[in-house]
């Protein structure tokens, strides 16, 4: 990740625009330390040091074995995906019917 990061880290520190990247992490939210971090995906426990390293991190939870991602968090995260696609759907719908004459 280093790697596909290293551009975006090089422009930040001397103030450079790249109008694609911008948007990218602009629009997702990304900054390239969050990308660069490791995680083990969903229904991984880990244990031992990376477990001490992820424990009460955002997203996860101790369970008896270990620590894991917490499903919870990921269906939270689903929920407002999900509703922000319907709003900008729901938009979309209104602003074509507005162009083709139909009253909302």
């Amino acid at each position: 990740m280093d790697q596909l990061t290293a551009a975006r880290r090089t422009r930040i520190r001397h103030q450079l625009k790249h109008p694609v990247e911008d948007f990218l992490f602009d629009y997702y939210s990304l900054r390239p330390g969050r990308l660069r971090r490791w995680h083990p995906g969903y229904g991984v426990t880990l244990t031992g040091a990376r477990a001490a390293e992820y424990d009460g991190t955002t997203g996860y939870r101790r369970v008896p074995d270990g620590v894991r991602v917490d499903p919870a968090h990921l269906a939270a995260a689903a929920y407002w995906t999900i509703a922000w696609d319907a709003l900008v759907a729901a938009q979309a719908a209104l602003a074509r019917r507005s162009e083709d004459g139909i009253a909302t």
